[in-house]
């Protein structure tokens, strides 16, 4: 008995804490929505430090872009990386082009083929056809002209 209280409480306390976590992402969701960048930065940080990988791609776009923050490719890389780690086709696909296009980290375009295709096995739309130019192209991959 003891123990299924402990496991009640126990519950009761991870879903309250919880909630505040998700009001927070939509917080920062929806300021990044509405241009400001910096509010965004401040409630989806905590969210992408909880490995939230749609928080992760945010905060790599703000990066990328310098919005709200000073340009900086090398974090942005970062962020789409451990978005892509966490499942995520548009961090797969971000990271991807990164790493074909030597931004923010070294060029690799074996790595950023293998990226771009994780994305496009998601039907990731963007990844696709970046991967149809990684396949015409022969970067990263062998090269297909049909």
């Amino acid at each position: 008995m003891k123990s299924r209280v402990a496991l009640i409480s126990l519950s009761l306390l991870v879903c309250s804490a919880a909630v505040p976590c998700r009001a927070e992402f939509k917080e920062g969701l929806e300021a990044f929505r509405k241009g400001q960048y910096a509010k965004a930065l401040e409630h989806l940080a905590p969210a992408a430090m909880r490995n939230e990988p749609q928080a992760q791609v945010i905060l790599g776009h703000l990066y990328e872009h310098g919005r709200g923050v000073e340009q900086d490719l090398k974090t942005a890389a970062s962020w789409y990386l451990r978005a892509a780690k966490n499942g995520s086709a548009p961090g797969q696909c971000r990271i991807g082009e990164m790493y074909q296009q030597g931004r923010g980290v070294a060029t690799d375009v074996e790595r950023g083929a293998k990226w771009l295709m994780s994305a496009a096995k998601d039907d990731y739309t963007r990844a696709m056809h970046e991967i149809a130019v990684v396949l015409r192209d022969g970067r990263g991959m062998a090269r297909n002209e049909k």
